[in-house]
């Protein structure tokens, strides 16, 4: 992969989402019951010139665009290829209509590429709100009003109706962009490239989750790579459980990570040990020190995922544990 390419794949930051289509009515699109509902992505202070992709296996983008031209004067989103769409972020907010569709929900994936220029220690947030239209009932008039006024009383009720038609938000979700040292990036990544290749081999090709988690395998292991690492070298695992040479940086620790199925007490009450369920396999740790016996317990009451980490010449000497909430 060229360096031109490893360089913006660590500038772009993948989300996936889920959302319904917009639902088709009898009125045009000059009336508010007539628009599609509408993604409004509010940038904060994300750089201007930052790109966003928006991937939709199940919508056209071709729709998307003329949708856009139809009710925006600004810039219109381009058609990436046949699914996708892309933005620049030129401005505090941008607007994405959702193209109208029956059936089910649109599986996404929204990415967004940072420019260069950007320095450790900045974060972005970005807010990404769907508004839709809501109607009350017309209330008919009931008081009784002088036939010279029927006019003017005709033209006002006529706003009152459309005013009765709003727009609102009904549903929302935020992408925070952290700006870090590859080195500090590298571990969780692969931890999330890790899990995600193993529910990409357990979601079926129909599936309409399946382009999506491909896509974003796909730029996950770019961004590994990006960051030094080696994203062919990262098996599937439900936990995001690394190669032990990948564990907390040291070659003479081995990981296990899963969840607490049996906290063990001797004929006394006394704990002495636990076995993790790490999907694969069940391990058996024996301890009898009070500060591991707390810690386990409440991994095994909040179902937490633990790893535990030992040594390579004495496998069941436990020298490190992490929970990871």
């Amino acid at each position: 992969m060229p360096q031109q390419n490893l360089l913006s794949a660590v500038h772009r930051a993948p989300q996936t989402f889920d959302l319904r289509p917009s639902r088709r009515s009898d009125q045009g699109a000059n009336q508010l019951l007539g628009y599609p509902d509408e993604l409004m992505i509010d940038w904060g202070d994300t750089p201007r010139g930052s790109k966003v992709q928006i991937y939709w296996p199940q919508a056209s983008a071709s729709d998307v665009v003329r949708l856009a031209m139809m009710l925006y004067a600004t810039e219109a989103p381009r058609a990436v290829d046949l699914e996708t769409v892309e933005c620049t972020v030129t401005s505090r907010v941008t607007f994405v209509p959702i193209p109208f569709a029956t059936g089910g929900n649109f599986a996404g994936l929204f990415t967004i590429e940072l420019p260069p220029g950007v320095v450790r220690g900045q974060e972005f947030h970005i807010v990404v709100r769907r508004i839709s239209t809501r109607q009350l009932p017309t209330q008919p008039i009931i008081a009784a009003r002088p036939r010279a006024a029927a006019r003017a009383v005709a033209k006002s009720d006529v706003l009152r109706r459309v005013t009765r038609d709003w727009r609102y938000v009904v549903g929302t979700f935020q992408i925070t962009i952290p700006v870090r040292r590859a080195e500090e990036l590298l571990v969780p990544e692969e931890r999330t490239l890790s899990i995600m290749k193993w529910r990409l081999l357990q979601t079926p090709p129909a599936n309409r989750w399946y382009p999506v988690l491909k896509r974003y395998v796909s730029y996950l292991g770019f961004r590994v790579n990006g960051f030094g690492g080696d994203a062919g070298g990262i098996l599937p695992s439900p936990t995001g459980q690394l190669p032990p040479s990948k564990s907390q940086g040291s070659d003479d620790k081995i990981e296990h990570t899963g969840k607490v199925c049996e906290v063990l007490f001797d004929c006394f009450g006394d704990f002495e040990g636990f076995v993790l369920d790490s999907c694969a396999e069940s391990i058996p740790f024996r301890s009898r020190e009070r500060g591991i016996a707390e810690i386990i317990l409440r991994a095994c009451r909040e179902r937490l995922l633990v790893a535990v980490f030992v040594e390579r010449k004495s496998p069941h000497k436990i020298c490190q544990i992490v929970v990871r909430c």
